[in-house]
C-alpha cells in the first residue's frame, strides 16, 4: 500500500471530510426558517442556516456572519439546543471523486431574528417550511436529525 494515496490492494478507500459548524433554528408560527444548498454534499436539499466557524470565531461570531452572509438577517441572542452529527456518503461526479461527509453541528434557537436593514441574501434560497410537511429526502441529513429529535421528543 502506498502511504500517499487511497488505495489498498486494487480498491478505492474515499476520501473522508469533517466539518464542524454552527446552525441556528428559527420558528415562526410552526415554520423554521431553511435555506435551499445549491452545491455540495446536500446540493438541492433544505437545510439551516449557518456553517463553518472560522479561525479566531466564536460559536456565535460565526453564526452571526453566517446569518447575515446566508439570510441577511441578524438576532439578539442564541442558545444551544444540542450537538447532533451526521455522515453522508457523497457519490462521484464527473467533476470529484466519492467522499464521506461528517458533520457535526452545533445547533443553537436563534432569538429575536430580523432582516437586516441593508442586507441582501446570499446565493441560497430562503424557505420556511412547515415542520409537519417535511420529508427526509428534501433535507440535509443534520436537518433531518434535528427534526427527528424534535418529533420523537413530542411524541413521549
Amino acid at each position: 500500500m502506498n502511504s500517499f494515496d487511497n488505495t489498498t490492494d486494487n480498491i478505492t478507500v474515499p476520501k473522508k471530510i469533517t466539518r464542524i459548524g454552527v446552525y441556528g433554528v428559527v420558528m415562526n408560527e410552526g415554520k423554521i426558517l431553511a435555506v435551499r444548498q445549491q452545491r455540495g454534499p446536500y446540493a438541492g436539499k433544505l437545510d439551516f442556516p449557518g456553517g463553518g466557524i472560522e479561525f479566531g470565531e466564536s460559536a456565535e461570531q460565526a453564526l452571526r456572519r453566517e446569518f447575515a452572509e446566508e439570510v441577511a438577517m441578524e438576532f439578539d441572542s442564541v442558545q444551544l439546543i444540542d450537538n447532533l452529527t451526521a455522515i453522508v456518503d457523497v457519490p462521484r461526479t464527473s467533476s470529484q471523486e466519492p467522499y464521506m461527509f461528517y458533520q457535526i453541528g452545533m445547533i443553537y434557537r436563534v432569538h429575536g431574528c430580523r432582516l437586516l436593514k441593508h442586507g441582501k441574501p446570499g446565493d441560497l434560497q430562503l424557505v420556511w417550511v412547515d415542520l409537519r410537511a417535511l420529508s427526509e429526502g428534501e433535507c440535509s441529513k443534520l436537518f433531518w436529525n434535528y427534526y427527528s429529535m424534535c418529533h420523537n421528543h413530542k411524541a413521549k
